[in-house]
C-alpha cells in the first residue's frame, strides 16, 4: 500500500519525500526501537534544510507534508515505549506531565481560538512533542541517552559551522528562497541576516547549539585531550555569539553554573543562587570586554547587536528584553480574564497556518497561561520545579557526565519546552525529562570519583 501511494505522489516530491522518510523509521522501529530514535533526532535536526531543499523543485506550501514525519515516528516510538514505561509507576513527574497533557487535549476543543482545525492542529505543535516524555521513560537507559547526545553535539558542530557559512560567505539558493518566500523579518539585523543552520528559525538554531554545547562540555571533560573539547566549545560558542540571540546566553551562563555547582555537590538552596548571579555576571563581563569584540567584517551588525543587547539588556534601544518581559507579564495577567484560556492552537503555529485567534508570547510560563489559562499554568509550574529538583539532584548524586549533561540541556532550555515550532529540541528536551524520571526511581548515590573514567587498575585517586 505504502508502495502505490508512493508512485502515485511521485509527482509531488514532498509528499513522496515524507512517504519515503516515513517507510524508513517504520522498517528501522520493526528491527529495534533505539536505532530509530537515533534516526528520528537526526531528521528532525535536518528537517528545516530538508525543506528548503525540496523548494527547488517545489514551492512552499502552507500545509507541508514532510511536518507529519517527526509526528508519526514519535507515535511509533510511544507505541514500543509502553511495555518499558511502568504504567502502574507514577511518580510526582509523571504526574504533573500526564496533567499538562490532558489540559493540552482539553483545550483543543476550546472553541475561543477560531475552529476545531486550529485547535487540533495545535496538538501537533503542543501534544506531540511531550510525548517524547514516555518515550525517553520507557526506552531511553543510559547507554541510549549517552549516545544521543555525543551524537546531537557531533550535529551540533555540524550545524554550526553550516550557521558561520551562512554568516560570512552567504546563503545558498534554497535558504535565500526561503527567506524571501517567508518574510522572515526577525532575521534582519541591520545590513546582515542572522543564520539558521539546517533549522526553520534563527531561535531553534541557537537553542539547539546550546544544547550541543553543553553535551560538548560534559562528556568532553572526561576525554583523554582537552583539543577536541576546546575546538568544539570554540566553535559552538562563536556560531551562538553570531546569531545575535541574547537570551540563550544569559541561560547559557545560568545552565553552566548549574552543572558546576551540581559536580560539586552545593546545596540545592543555594544553587540557584549562584545560578542567578552567573546571568546576572554576563551584562558587566560583556560591557568591559564589548568594545574589542565588534571590529570589522562581515558579521559587524550581528556582533554589534549582540555586544550592545547583553550590555545593556534593560535598554529598550538595544535590547528586546522589556518587550519580552512585557509579552509574558500580559500573557500570565491573562489567566485574570480568561482562566479556562484560550486553546492550544492560539500559541503555535496553528494559529498562523490556519487563521485562528492569538499569538505565541514566545515563554513557556505566558504560553500555558494564554492557551490552558490556571489549570495549565499552575501544572507547568509543578512540572518545571519537579523537574529541575529532580535533575540537580542526580546530578550531584551521580556527578558524571550524562546526569550533567542533562541538567544543562534542561536549564538551556528554560522557557522553550513547549514551543512547538521548534521541532528537534523540544523532542529532545522532553526525551531528557522521560530518562530523568527513569534514572531517578532507580537513582542511587555513587562515589565522589564516579565521574572521571577508571583506570586499568581501578579509579583513579581523587585529585
Amino acid at each position: 500500500t505504502l508502495l502505490v501511494a508512493l508512485v502515485a505522489a511521485a509527482d509531488r516530491p514532498r509528499v513522496a519525500l515524507a512517504l519515503v522518510i516515513g517507510l524508513t523509521l517504520l522498517l528501522t522501529g520493526l528491527g529495534a526501537s533505539r536505532p530509530m530514535l537515533v534516526l528520528l533526532v537526526v531528521w528532525l535536526v535536518a528537517l528545516g534544510f530538508v525543506r528548503r531543499l525540496v523548494s527547488l523543485a517545489a514551492p512552499f506550501d502552507q500545509h507541508d507534508p514532510l511536518l507529519l514525519v517527526g509526528a508519526f515516528g514519535i507515535a511509533l516510538l510511544s507505541i514500543a515505549a509502553l511495555p518499558g514505561n511502568g504504567l502502574l509507576h507514577r511518580s510526582p513527574l509523571a504526574m504533573t506531565v500526564l496533567a499538562v497533557q490532558a489540559a493540552i487535549v482539553a483545550s483543543a476543543f476550546n472553541p475561543a481560538q477560531g475552529s476545531l482545525l486550529v485547535g487540533l492542529t495545535g496538538l501537533l505543535f503542543m501534544l506531540v512533542p511531550t510525548m517524547g516524555f514516555w518515550i525517553g521513560r520507557g526506552l531511553a537507559d543510559d547507554a541510549t541517552v549517552e549516545r544521543l547526545l555525543r551524537l546531537i553535539a557531533l550535529l551540533g558542530i555540524l550545524v554550526a559551522v553550516y550557521g558561520l557559512l551562512q554568516t560570512f560567505e552567504g546563503f545558498p539558493s534554497w535558504d535565500a528562497t526561503w527567506i524571501r518566500e517567508r518574510g522572515y523579518l526577525a532575521l534582519n539585523v541591520g545590513d546582515a541576516t542572522r543564520p539558521f543552520g539546517s533549522f526553520a528559525s534563527s531561535a531553534e538554531y541557537v537553542l539547539f547549539l546550546g544544547v550541543a554545547l553543553v553535551a560538548c562540555l560534559a562528556f568532553g571533560l572526561r576525554a583523554s585531550s582537552s583539543l577536541p573539547l576546546l575546538g568544539g566549545v570554540a566553535l559552538l560558542g562563536t556560531a551562538m555569539f553570531l546569531s545575535s540571540t541574547r537570551g540563550a546566553v544569559f541561560t547559557l551562563a545560568g545552565a553552566l553554573a548549574l552543572m558546576a555547582m551540581a559536580r560539586r555537590r552545593v546545596p540545592l538552596p543555594l544553587a540557584p543562587i549562584v545560578a542567578a548571579v552567573a546571568v546576572l555576571a554576563v551584562s558587566p563581563l560583556v560591557e568591559r570586554l564589548g568594545p574589542a569584540a565588534i571590529g570589522d567584517g562581515a558579521a559587524t551588525d550581528l556582533v554589534r547587536r549582540q555586544v550592545e543587547g547583553l550590555s545593556d539588556p534593560l535598554d529598550p534601544g538595544s535590547s528586546t528584553l522589556v518587550i519580552h518581559l512585557a509579552m509574558i507579564g500580559d500573557g500570565i495577567r491573562s489567566i485574570l480574564d480568561n482562566p479556562v484560556g484560550s486553546g492550544a492552537g492560539t500559541v503555535t503555529l496553528a494559529a498562523v497556518k490556519l487563521g485562528g485567534q492569538g499569538g505565541s508570547t514566545e515563554a513557556d510560563p505566558s504560553n500555558l497561561a494564554v492557551a490552558l489559562g490556571l489549570p495549565g499554568f499552575l501544572a507547568y509550574a509543578a512540572l518545571a520545579t519537579i523537574a529541575f529538583h529532580r535533575a540537580y539532584r542526580l546530578a550531584s548524586e551521580r556527578r558524571d557526565a550524562l546526569s550533567l549533561a542533562i541538567l544543562g540541556l534542561l536549564a538551556v532550555t528554560f522557557f522553550q519546552w513547549f514551543t512547538g515550532g521548534h521541532y528537534a529540541v523540544t523532542f529532545v528536551v522532553w526525551l531528557a525529562l522521560g530518562w530523568l524520571d527513569r534514572a531517578s526511581r532507580g537513582a542511587q548515590p555513587v562515589a565522589p570519583d564516579a565521574y572521571r573514567r577508571p583506570t586499568p587498575h581501578g579509579p583513579r585517586p581523587p585529585r
